[in-house]
């Protein structure tokens, strides 16, 4: 899941310096399963009750077409992402996994300038246009 983790904060152009954690809810608070890289690293993490992420494969979260987690990166800027698998393939030869196979839209900044613009609220301030492919 670490290397997942990454591949998603590359594709949208974002350094990989934060904690993280795959949620079964979008409010981590209300999940009932997670992932927290906090568990793996020592560090005090927000919920007691989950796993750590590097021993923890893509195939224990997502095993049918429509399972849905929320990848939270960054708990103090809360960037929230979430995850759909609509198909399984088989693997090719000769690519390396994960692969970022389409991009649709704009990255979002994630330290944008907030010095000439209007304070927007919280729910706001995240809200994408961006859609990625990852296989």
């Amino acid at each position: 899941m670490y290397d997942l983790a990454e591949a998603i904060t590359k594709a949208f152009g974002f350094y990989f310096d934060h904690c993280f954690g795959y949620y079964d809810n979008k409010d981590i608070y209300q999940s009932g399963r997670g992932y927290e890289l906090f568990f793996d690293i020592g560090e005090e993490p927000p919920l007691h009750r989950f796993k750590g992420v590097e021993n923890t494969i893509v195939q224990q979260l997502w095993k049918q077409p429509g399972d849905t987690w929320h990848f939270h990166l960054d708990y103090g800027d809360d960037w929230l992402f979430t995850i759909t698998l609509t198909k399984i393939v088989e693997k090719k030869r000769g690519r390396t996994y994960p692969l970022l196979l389409e991009s649709i839209g704009e990255n979002p900044e994630q330290y944008p300038s907030y010095e000439d613009e209007e304070i927007i609220d919280d729910e706001e301030e995240h809200e994408e246009d961006k859609e990625m492919v990852i296989h």
